[in-house]
């Protein structure tokens, strides 16, 4: 099974552990940094790339499609990113899912979210993902 992120990844995606999304003892809610929506590219160690799209909620949950130009494959990403860029979604193709953990940053003035992916696969890492996606303006 030839599958890959990001996200995520953020796997890009988008991946991507689970954001402080409620509320403190003084009523106040913590929102994703990373929220919004993001499309860009990835590369496996393996020689694969692919393009992801993905959104991440208020809350920094994670939820996508990812295209591997390599296989041909569209799969989808679920899973979330938390306030501090750690990642953990899952990617499923047809011929299987794969578990993403990794860590991701924005830089503010590009808006580029860009990270790296550990995938695996089976009960062992199969590969690792260099993700690189935009944040795309609201609607």
């Amino acid at each position: 099974m030839k599958r890959i992120l990001i996200f995520a990844a953020l796997a890009c995606v988008v991946g991507f552990g689970t954001f402080g999304c409620g509320g403190s003892s003084s009523g106040t809610v913590t929102t994703s940094p990373y929220l919004g929506s993001y499309s860009g590219t990835f590369t496996t160690s393996k020689g694969q790339t692919g393009t992801a799209e993905f959104s991440v909620a208020s809350n920094g949950d994670v939820s996508g499609t990812l295209h591997n130009n390599t296989t041909g494959q569209t799969g989808t990403i679920n899973g979330s990113v938390d306030s501090s860029g750690n990642v953990n979604i899952t990617s499923t193709y047809s011929s299987g899912s794969t578990k993403d953990t990794g860590t991701v940053s924005i830089n503010p003035t590009t808006r580029i979210l860009s990270g790296t992916l550990t995938e695996y696969m089976n009960g062992g890492v199969y590969d690792s993902i260099t993700l690189q996606v935009m944040l795309q303006p609201t609607k």
